[in-house]
C-alpha cells in the first residue's frame, strides 16, 4: 500500500475487483461444437482442455477456421456450394461461387457456477445455469471464414452480442495477408479472454484506468483541487460480455462514463498475417483500426468521438508446430495422443493508442467581469451580500491513452508458462494545464497438464496503480477436470494479498453441445 492514510480508495479498488468477478465470471469460450460437427473430431483435437487452444488449435485458427493441410479431405460434414466449380472459369462476367456450412452452425454452451465469496452480503450464490451462449464458426467457401458470439442469457436477461466478424484470408494466395472485419477482440491483446483456461479474466485484460484514479472525481474538501484521492471513484460496469471481470478506476470524467479496457471487443478492421519458419515456429503480425470504448450518444452512430483508435502486435515462435501448420518434414496432421506438447517459445510486444471523449465543468466567482482567484475573498463577499456575477465553464476534450507490453509463452512437455507486462498512461488537458498518470500490470501464469484430462493452473497477477489507491495483488489456483470431451468441471480459488481485493471460491461446471 503507498499510503496509509487513502485506505479508502484502496477498498474501493478491492470491492470493485470483487463485484465484477462476482457478476461476471460466466465466461463466453471458442470451444465451438460447430466446429466438432464438420469435421466430426473431439474437442481436444484443437483444444487442452476448452476454451484453452493447443498448438494445432492456434494453427486451425490461423489458417481461418480450415485444417491445416487438406481441410477438404478432413471436412466429414460438406458445405453447401452457392455455384457451380465452373463459374470460377467465367470471372469476371460470372459471379465467383461462395458455400453455406451443409448442417446447423452454431454450437451451445451452457456453465453453472458456485460463488463462494469472503464477507459479501450472499456468500454463497448457485448460479445454475449462469449463462447460455450460442457459438457459431466456419467459412463461406474459398478465402472467407467467420465467426459469431451471442450471449442468449445472462442471469436471467438476455446477454447480447460479443463478438460477430468476417474475415478475408490467405489473400493472394499467402497467409501474410488477411482482413478482418467487424466486432472482434483485438490482435493486440496477448492472452485472449476468450480462450483462457481459468474462470477468471486476467487483470492485464480488465483493468480499466483514466485520469481520475490519480485525482479523483470529487475532491471530499470542496475546493476542487484535485488532490484529496480519498475520494477517488472505482465501480464494475459491463462495456460488453468480453468484460469478464471488469475493473474500472475514476469514469466520471467521460462524456459516456465508460473507461477502456484492454479485451474489450471493439468495431473496426484489421489487417494480420503469419508465416511459418524453416523448421516450425514463425511470425505473426497484426495491425488494426477501431472505434475505440463506448457507443455514440444522441444519434444512430457506434463510436463517441471521430477518432478511430489505432494498436498493433508482433509476435515470433521459435520451435514447435509452425504457426501456419507446417514442419521441417511437411504438413501437420491432428492427433489425439499428447496433443498438448509443443516444446516452443513464443516471443510477442504490443502497442495500443487511443482517445477518449471527456467534459469537464466549473462555476467561476466574477467581480466587474473579473475572475475572483482568491476564493477567501470571494466566501467574505458573499457572506456580506455584495453583488457577485457566476460564469459555467465546460471543457470538451479527448483523453490520450497509451498501452505498450511486452508477454511470453513457453511450451515444454507438459507445462505451459507464460505472461505479460503492460504498462498504461493516460494523459488529458485540464483547464488549468495538462495532467497525466500512469500504471504497470503483469502476470505469471504456469498450467501443466497431469493426465489428459487433469489440468492445473496457477497465476500470480499484480495492478500498480498511483500513490493513494492500493495496489491489487492476487494469487489464482485452478483445476479442470474433463469428465467428458465437452463436460468440464472447474475449481478455481482466488486470494489477494494485502487486503486489495475479497478471497473467493469457484465451482463451474459446463457443457457443450
Amino acid at each position: 500500500m503507498k499510503t496509509s492514510n487513502n485506505r479508502k480508495g484502496g477498498m474501493i479498488a478491492a470491492m470493485a475487483v470483487s463485484a465484477a468477478s462476482l457478476i461476471l465470471f460466466a465466461a463466453d469460450a471458442s470451444a465451438n461444437p460447430a466446429f466438432a460437427r464438420k469435421y466430426q473430431t473431439s474437442c481436444s483435437t484443437c483444444h487442452t482442455a476448452y476454451p484453452k487452444l493447443n498448438a494445432f488449435g492456434e494453427v486451425f485458427r490461423l489458417k481461418g477456421y480450415r485444417m491445416p493441410g487438406d481441410d477438404q479431405a478432413l471436412t466429414k460434414e460438406a458445405d453447401i456450394a452457392m455455384g457451380a466449380e465452373a463459374w470460377k472459369r467465367l470471372w469476371p462476367k460470372g459471379i465467383w461461387p461462395g458455400a453455406i456450412p451443409g448442417s446447423f452452425p452454431f454450437g451451445v454452451l451452457v456453465p453453472s457456477q458456485v460463488n463462494v465469496v469472503e464477507g459479501a452480503a450472499v456468500k454463497t450464490d448457485l448460479a445454475f445455469p449462469s449463462t447460455v451462449e450460442l457459438l457459431g464458426g466456419g467459412t463461406l467457401g474459398e478465402g472467407f471464414g467467420y465467426y459469431a458470439g451471442v450471449t442468449l442469457i445472462e442471469g436471467n436477461d438476455f446477454g447480447g452480442l460479443h463478438r460477430l466478424f468476417g474475415q478475408f484470408d490467405t489473400i493472394k494466395g499467402t497467409n501474410l495477408l488477411n482482413v478482418r472485419f467487424g466486432y472482434f477482440e483485438p490482435r493486440a491483446v496477448p492472452f485472449s479472454s476468450h480462450r483462457r483456461l481459468t474462470l477468471s479474466n486476467y487483470l492485464i485484460n480488465a483493468v480499466g484506468f483514466d485520469i481520475d484514479t490519480m485525482h479523483g472525481t470529487g475532491p471530499a474538501d470542496g475546493h476542487g483541487d484535485g488532490n484529496d484521492v480519498e475520494s477517488g471513484h472505482a465501480l464494475e460496469a459491463a462495456l460488453g460480455q468480453d468484460d469478464l471481470r471488469l475493473l474500472e478506476f475514476g469514469g466520471h470524467g467521460h462524456g459516456n462514463g465508460d473507461l477502456f479496457s484492454f479485451a474489450g471487443s471493439q468495431r473496426g478492421l484489421e489487417l494480420w498475417g503469419a508465416r511459418s519458419g524453416a523448421a516450425g515456429g514463425g511470425l505473426e503480425y497484426g495491425f488494426g483500426v477501431v472505434n475505440g470504448n463506448g457507443l455514440g450518444s444522441g444519434d444512430a452512430s457506434f463510436d463517441n468521438n471521430n477518432f478511430k483508435d489505432l494498436y498493433w502486435r508482433a509476435a515470433y515462435k521459435f520451435g514447435g508446430m509452425g504457426v501456419t501448420g507446417t514442419t521441417a518434414t511437411g504438413a501437420v496432421e491432428p492427433t489425439q495422443t499428447r496433443n498438448w506438447v509443443d516444446n516452443s517459445l513464443r516471443l510477442g510486444t504490443f502497442g495500443y493508442y487511443g482517445r477518449s471523449p471527456f467534459r469537464l465543468s466549473r462555476t467561476l466567482l466574477m467581480r466587474d467581469g473579473e475572475t475572483m482567484h482568491d476564493e477567501h475573498d470571494a466566501e467574505e463577499m458573499v457572506e456580506a451580500g455584495l453583488p457577485m456575477e457566476t460564469l459555467d465553464q465546460l471543457l470538451e476534450a479527448d483523453e490520450h491513452f497509451t498501452r505498450l507490453g511486452v508477454d511470453f509463452d513457453a511450451r515444454l512437455g507438459n507445462l505451459n508458462l507464460f505472461g505479460a507486462l503492460m504498462h498504461g498512461r493516460n494523459d488529458r488537458r485540464e483547464f488549468e494545464g495538462s495532467v497525466g498518470t500512469a500504471f504497470t500490470t503483469w502476470f505469471v501464469q504456469g498450467d501443466y497438464v497431469f493426465l489428459p484430462w487433469v489440468i492445473g493452473a496457477i497465476r500470480y497477477e499484480t495492478v500498480n496503480l498511483p500513490a493513494g489507491f492500493r495496489d491489487i495483488h492476487a494469487v489464482v489456483p485452478h483445476m479442470t477436470l474433463l469428465l467428458r470431451a465437452n463436460i468440464k468441471l472447474a475449481v478455481e480459488g482466488q486470494l489477494y494479498r494485502n487486503e486489495s481485493g475479497s478471497n473467493r471460491g469457484l465451482f463451474n461446471i459446463s457443457f457443450a453441445f
